[in-house]
């Protein structure tokens, strides 16, 4: 990341942006645990100033959800400057909730990614946030995650940084696949480069000036189609990544939920590959 200093205020490298957004996310879980995905890629979205939609039955849980990325950012500390609905902050403009499972509107330009709030699975997590105080009031944060805290300025700062983040080669195949897909399913050119600007905002908080194949994992929560999934798994299984590739995957900070769904099912389709066949002789 240091190739994009010239001219601007002094970044954080690579390593430190990465362990910076760490602690955020460290401090938004906490009274949060089980709901790391949805959490996440609020964040994200916050940061590349893109449109999420939490979606899922109804109840509170998408809210605490959007209450918690607010308490992300310094300014929300100090209460009579910080208004989430402002056009200066933007960032309420940013989330929509949805109670239902097919809530993605397809002729929605102006939405991007999609994200299921689904109930805590583990039990130790969902004990841990019943147990909680309540989310009437957020947590303050310990002084390391206090200086960690994000600000609005920084982030429209960092635009034009990320706006550089380069495209890998195994990053232009997969979308040209995916685009070549979407005959069925619309996609415009403009709603593209904001999908695209998520995934470099991506590789950008995890420390790297390029869009790497892992990064187009979130593809699959801005076009929500079957073959979306299938594209990515496949190029996943097929890029013969390295164990150093591997672990460099699973570290990802927005994607690793994702990158284990899609190892999972790629096991699971090969399982069946070999029943089918056992079957056959």
């Amino acid at each position: 990341m240091g190739e994009h200093n010239s001219g601007e205020k002094k970044m954080l490298t690579g390593k430190e942006m990465r362990s910076r957004i760490e602690t955020v996310l460290a401090f938004l879980n906490r009274n949060l645990r089980g709901r790391e995905e949805a959490i996440n890629l609020s964040l994200l979205s916050a940061i590349a100033r893109e449109n999420i939609i939490l979606s899922g039955r109804s109840g509170n849980d998408k809210q605490l959800v959007h209450s918690c990325i607010q308490s992300a950012f310094k300014d929300y500390y100090c209460h009579d400057q910080f208004d989430p609905r402002s056009s200066e902050c933007g960032i309420d403009s940013l989330f929509r909730i949805e109670n239902s499972l097919e809530a993605y509107p397809e002729n929605k330009e102006d939405l991007i990614l999609n994200v299921e709030v689904k109930p805590i699975a583990d039990d130790d997590d969902f004990f841990n946030f019943v147990n909680s105080p309540s989310f009437e009031t957020i947590p303050n944060p310990d002084k390391e995650q206090k200086d960690a805290l994000l600000t609005i300025d920084e982030v429209k700062e960092w635009q034009p940084v990320i706006d550089r983040v380069e495209l890998s080669e195994e990053a232009k195949k997969v979308i040209s696949e995916i685009r070549r897909k979407c005959f069925e399913y619309y996609v415009s050119d403009s709603r593209w480069k904001r999908i695209v600007h998520v995934l470099k905002t991506c590789a950008f908080l995890n420390g790297r000036s390029k869009v790497d194949l892992i990064d187009c994992l979130l593809i699959d929560y801005a076009i929500p189609n079957r073959f979306v999934e299938e594209i990515l798994k496949r190029h996943a299984v097929e890029s013969k990544l390295d164990s150093r590739q591997h672990a460099q995957y699973k570290a990802n900070i927005f994607t690793r939920q994702k990158y284990y769904e899609i190892l999972k099912a790629s096991i699971d389709d090969k399982k069946l590959e070999l029943e089918h066949k056992e079957k056959l002789y």
